[in-house]
């Protein structure tokens, strides 16, 4: 008995890991990855000189608006037309413009891991 529990188990653990985006070599999916797609982010690897890296890009305004703190913005900074793009540069993003037939809207790509520890805050 307790071996089937635990053979039902494990194929339940496999099932939400594989669900998750993780396989079968890899357990649970990448924490950062699963975070970068519920909050509306596209989550991507690329090729850097030191190896892959998860990238999760998204839109400058929804970024700023879920991990914003407050205590950023100071004087100095309130008269920059776009906060949303300082502080995507602030925490280590890049920006950039995407136009679309409603216009154009700011986008800041940042490392998943990155992203992680600002939510992790």
């Amino acid at each position: 008995m307790k071996k089937t529990m635990l053979i039902i188990t494990l194929s339940l653990l496999t099932q939400v890991a594989f669900a998750l985006g993780g396989s079968s070599s890899s357990g649970l999916g990448n924490p950062a990855w699963i975070f970068c797609s519920e909050i509306g982010g596209e989550p991507s690897i690329i090729e850097t000189p030191e190896g892959q890296a998860g990238m999760c890009t998204i839109e400058e305004w929804t970024l700023f608006e879920l991990t914003f703190d407050h205590n950023f913005l100071t004087t100095s900074n309130q008269k920059l037309a776009n906060p949303a793009s300082v502080y995507c540069q602030k925490i280590g993003g890049e920006l950039f413009i995407v136009t679309e037939p409603a216009g154009q809207k700011g986008m800041c790509t940042i490392e998943q891991w990155t992203l992680w520890d600002i939510f992790n805050k």
